[in-house]
């Protein structure tokens, strides 16, 4: 995907988000970000957001 795809996708989805009361966090953002460009998997970011939240209710 395109620069330019992925960052009109972006505010697509993020209006689409709005309508609701849901905004992304910066996080969100780069995750999805990472995924456009193939640079992680949804796997990889799973485990890094329950690593993440496991590690603050330890």
């Amino acid at each position: 995907m395109s620069p330019k795809e992925h960052e009109l996708n972006m505010r697509i989805l993020e209006g689409s988000f709005r309508v609701e009361g849901i905004t992304l966090t910066d996080d969100a953002k780069k995750n999805i970000a990472l995924l456009a460009e193939g640079k992680a998997s949804t796997e990889q970011i799973v485990r890094d957001i329950v690593s993440k939240y496991s590690r603050k209710g330890a």
